[in-house]
């Protein structure tokens, strides 16, 4: 199997499930009568790029296929940690060269190809700014045009899909705080917190998870949809490996059985990919390419109060002020840390609200927070209105797949707080502000079954297998 180099498993000290043996083993048929004869012959077995295992010695006796997919990872509760790193081939730069290659190919022989789009996420082009010492601006030009170099057809940023994403989870909690149902809404945008809602809590977190997607699935969906019918390879550069197991649900397939995301790589893959072709991003040239005229496409922003997960508290928080205050915008958030810097809450008045004379909101980052937070929502003690999730501890910016897992604790900070400060050079913008949101809203989201199909999505309570006999320590 080839993956990626730079896939390791790190950080894995925040929370460990007892494992389990793989519930989908290779089965060998063998008949009753040479059942002796058959145990003694031993044969060799590779497994082909599409997952489906063959003989390259010859045996008697016949091996019959299996399929694992990430699916299949996703149905076992053997490994959930903080940074549930999953190695398959699908999801690695080889494949995306590879496909890069066949294009190549296809168009030498007059072949129609494969439209490659890339869209980046604004964390990894904050990590990328920080390994290479560039501002965010100069990282995205340079960064286009080395995709578009070696033979990206389009590069887009998830500015719209995030603000979409911000607007669509804001109208979600005024409907349940008006209803008094579903509180405390609970964000659903880190796959690595809905893996681990779905394998452990089920049915007692479920209720309260927000239904909106991410900007990764709601930028594949649009992708998808404008395709017209073309063979589009849509490839994310995302901060977490978490992402690929996103990209893999079977919520989001396409009317074909494809996927909206093809491929997910972390902005450390991305890196090694650069460095491999380049050496450094600093010696690429600016792009100079024109913009096309597409409601998908925008500059970079960020939402104000946005710490590098997407801003989600912050704007419900003042869209909730403004909904429950008479229209009236609150100038500052204050935030009150609590036990430490990841988990933080917002308290706000609200005037005309019949049931509550305040809301409160919290964000909860890292493992060790979440689990303290989910037992008081099991528990039917907590008071929050509002909770931001996120798995890794200091949110996405500290993604499992942005910086490299060769750099010392302190490299690690300090790399982090570079793509921090970075982040923050950005200019704000509040999502409702986005003329492009109106106009998906008016263009591509125009009735309320393409709006759910596009920007929501449902969430399911995986079944386990463990048991006595195949746990381990």
């Amino acid at each position: 199997m080839s993956v990626s180099g730079v896939l390791k498993l790190v950080g894995l000290d925040d929370y460990i499930n007892p494992s389990q043996d793989c519930i989908k083993p290779v089965e060998v048929a063998s008949s009753s009568s040479n059942h002796l004869q058959q145990q003694k012959k031993r044969g060799t077995i590779a497994m082909e790029t599409d997952g489906v295992y063959s003989k390259t010695a010859t045996v008697d006796g016949s091996v019959k296929a299996v399929e694992i997919t990430l699916n299949d990872c996703l149905a076992c509760s053997g490994c959930i940690t903080s940074a549930e790193s999953v190695l398959v081939s699908e999801q690695s730069s080889a494949e995306f060269y590879r496909v890069l290659e066949s294009n190549t190919r296809a168009g030498n022989s007059g072949v129609e190809v494969r439209v490659v789009v890339v869209c980046v996420s604004t964390q990894s082009v904050a990590s990328l700014a920080s390994t290479f010492s560039l501002s965010m601006e100069q990282t995205y030009s340079k960064l286009r045009r080395f995709l578009l170099d070696i033979g990206v057809h389009k590069v887009y940023n998830l500015t719209v899909a995030n603000d979409l994403s911000l607007v669509e989870t804001s109208r979600e909690f005024m409907e349940r705080c008006e209803t008094g149902d579903g509180l405390p809404l609970v964000t659903s945008a880190c796959p690595g917190w809905v893996c681990y809602a779905e394998k452990t809590h089920g049915e007692f977190i479920l209720p309260y998870m927000s239904s909106v997607r991410s900007s990764q699935q709601i930028m594949g969906s649009w992708l998808d949809s404008v395709s017209g019918g073309r063979a589009v390879f849509h490839v994310f550069i995302m901060p977490c490996y978490d992402k690929k197991l996103e990209a893999s649900r079977s919520e989001f397939q396409t009317a074909g059985g494809g996927r909206e995301v093809n491929l997910v790589l972390t902005s450390g893959e991305l890196t090694q990919m650069i460095r491999d072709k380049v050496a450094s991003l600093v010696d690429v040239l600016d792009d100079v390419a024109e913009f096309e005229q597409s409601m998908m496409v925008d500059g970079l922003y960020v939402t104000e109060g946005d710490r590098g997960s997407g801003g989600y508290l912050e704007h419900v928080a003042r869209q909730a002020f403004r909904r429950f205050n008479q229209g009236v915008d609150i100038p500052d958030l204050l935030y009150k840390e609590l036990r430490n810097s990841d988990l933080q809450e917002v308290v706000i008045p609200v005037s005309n609200n019949p049931t509550k004379s305040h809301l409160k909101f919290v964000f909860v980052y890292g493992f060790r927070n979440i689990q303290n937070i989910v037992r008081k929502i099991k528990q039917g003690k907590c008071d929050y209105d509002f909770v931001e999730i996120m798995a890794c501890p200091s949110g996405c910016l500290n993604g499992g797949g942005q910086f490299n897992s060769k750099d010392s604790q302190s490299d690690g900070q300090m790399r982090l707080g570079q793509a921090s400060r970075l982040y923050q050079t950005l200019p704000y913008r509040e999502a409702n502000s986005n003329p492009n949101v109106n106009i998906a809203y008016a263009d591509w989201l125009e009735n309320e079954d393409q709006l759910k199909y596009s920007l929501h999505t449902q969430y399911r309570k995986v079944e386990t297998n463990l048991t006595r006999l195949n746990i381990k320590w």
